[in-house]
Parts: structure tokens; C-alpha cells; sequence
């Protein structure tokens, strides 16, 4: 059976198709749209344009699915609607402008479907798996495939962005103000803390860090594993004038030419805060790991 499952994150709103058959998932198709919903949200409030952004890009993934008869359809919603104070009406608009009701689901279980995701593409046991989004970064400590921290910090690329750089790209001391507020949010979160040689990585902006790092060690698309040195390397070609960093951006994430800085220093922090060397960029995650809970293994405690 053809499923279409519909994620509205924080930079970007994202349509996957999956065939569903004996327990296993495939995608058949995939498209994005960057729409920057946390740049919209102004005291904890999500503003009409915002709403109309979001509403504009359902309608046409709904078109889309209607052309392919796909009748199971899953909408789910993360940081940029679980973390303002119109929750409640926003999804409401939506859903009276669109048709579409839109599951909007806590941190705790974006990181758990992240990692159920994830597990599924990435051969590791034990380790911690890291989600930077656009407006919330997820956090999961897992033994022996087992989760056994779960935290999400209310901080991303883009709302980092958006808080605290003025320009195009950060300056030094925007950056060095990034990073501390980074520090003092995982401090809240002790029990997560501790030295992970190998992270396992998941999201938009560590695929956009690592198709950066690929490209630099002339390697094919398809490695799926940077150490922290190579990205280091990788990293430094963005020290020059803002055109160069600005033409280096475009050719190799042109839809993240706001955040892409933003999410190289909150990485970077991460990385250092967690003593890791190696990162293996996982495939999938949040979208198929909400699949598998919600429709192939059917948890009822999600």
C-alpha cells in the first residue's frame, strides 16, 4: 500500500511517498520546500503569513497526492508548530484551508521516531544519535539499540539564525554568542552528557554538512561517514569574503544559504561538547521512523 507522509519542520515542509509491504517501508518519491516557518514566528507566535507559507505548499502536496490516488496520508508537524503559543489555532487554519489535520508531535517523540528511523539505515549498537532541525535539536542515548536518554532542546539553525545574526552569515561574535547558548541548553540536560567517539547523525543540516565534506575529499554522494577533521577541512574553504562563502553555499546547499552557517557552528559546538570523532549520516529518520511506529509496528505508546 502507498503511503504519503508530510513533515512541516522549521525551514522546510517535506512530501515522501513509501510503498508499505510486509513490514518494510520504500520511498518512491521525495520533495522539499524551504518556507522558513521559524523565521515567521515573533514572540512565540506564528503569524498569519507564516500560516498562508505553510497552507500554500499542503494544498500543492495534496494535489500531488490526489493525482496518485494515495489515500493514506500522514501529517505531522515539529518544532515551528509545538513550540508557539497559537499551536491550537494555527492547526486549526490549517486545517480548514487545507482538509489536512496536522499531528502535532512533542520533541520526546520526534527523537524517538528519529531514532527508530534511523536505526534502520545506520549499523550502530551503541552511541547517541543527534538531530539539528531548523528549530529544535533532538538527542538520543541508545545501548545495545536501545534508547536510553531521550531530550530535545529548543534551538536550531534557523531560529538561531533568525535570534541572533544580524547580517547574511554570523560574525565572530555572533558566532561565539551561538555557541554559548548551544553550552547552556545541553547543560540543562546532564544525563545526555558524556564523550560519544561516533554520532550518528540525522536531519537536513548534517546532509548539508557532509555533501559540503564530500565535495571538498572529492568523494561520491553516496558516503555517508565524515570524521570531525575532515569537516574541519571542509569548513575552512567558507573563511573567505561573504561572495565566496555566499557562491560556495549556493552550489552545494542552495536552499540553506541562512542557515548553513548557523548549523556549521551549532554542529561544530555539538561535536566538541561530545568528544566525537567520526559522524555516520543516516539516510532516514524522523518521517520513516513515524511510519514504522505509526503504521507498520502500530506502538500504542506514541
Amino acid at each position: 500500500m502507498l503511503h504519503g507522509v508530510i513533515d512541516i519542520g522549521s525551514n522546510t515542509i517535506r512530501l515522501s511517498v513509501y510503498q508499505v509491504a510486509d513490514g518494510k517501508i520504500t520511498r518512491l518519491l521525495h520533495k522539499k520546500e524551504s518556507v522558513g516557518l521559524a523565521s515567521y514566528i515573533k514572540d512565540g507566535v506564528m503569524s498569519a503569513r507564516g500560516i498562508d507559507k505553510a497552507c500554500a505548499v499542503l494544498r500543492e502536496y495534496k494535489e500531488i497526492l490526489e493525482n496518485f490516488s494515495i489515500t493514506e496520508l500522514h501529517v505531522f508537524g515539529t518544532a515551528s508548530l509545538r513550540n508557539i503559543y497559537n499551536t491550537v489555532e494555527a492547526v486549526e487554519e490549517i486545517r480548514c484551508r487545507t482538509g489536512l489535520c496536522v499531528d502535532v508531535i512533542s520533541g520526546r517523540k520526534e527523537a524517538i521516531f528519529d531514532f527508530v528511523g534511523a536505526t534502520r539505515s545506520v549499523g550502530l549498537s551503541d552511541g547517541l544519535l543527534i538531530d539539528v532541525g531548523g528549530g529544535s535539536s533532538e538527542f538520543v542515548v541508545y545501548r545495545e539499540k536501545k534508547i536510553v536518554e531521550v531530550c530535545s532542546i529548543p534551538i536550531g539553525a534557523l531560529n538561531l539564525y533568525t535570534e541572533y545574526v544580524k547580517g547574511l552569515f554570523p560574525t565572530d561574535k555572533e558566532k561565539k554568542t551561538i555557541r554559548k547558548r548551544v553550552v547552556t541548553e545541553l547543560a540543562r540536560y546532564p544525563s545526555i552528557l558524556g564523550t560519544y567517539p561516533v554520532i550518528c547523525g540525522v536531519g537536513g543540516t548534517v546532509r548539508a554538512l557532509l555533501g559540503l565534506t564530500n565535495e571538498y575529499m572529492g568523494r561520491e554522494e553516496t558516503c555517508r561517514e565524515m570524521t570531525v577533521r575532515e569537516l574541519k577541512q571542509a569548513v575552512k574553504r567558507l573563511d573567505g569574503s561573504d561572495k565566496e562563502r555566499l557562491d560556495i553555499i549556493m552550489e552545494t546547499a542552495p536552499d540553506r544559504v541562512r542557515t548553513m552557517i548557523t548549523g556549521i557552528v551549532l554542529w561544530e559546538t555539538l561535536l566538541k561538547v561530545f568528544g566525537a570523532e567520526t559522524v555516520l549520516v543516516s539516510t532516514s529518520g524522523v518521517r520513516e521512523g513515524y511510519l514504522y511506529c505509526k503504521v507498520v509496528e502500530a506502538w500504542d505508546d506514541v
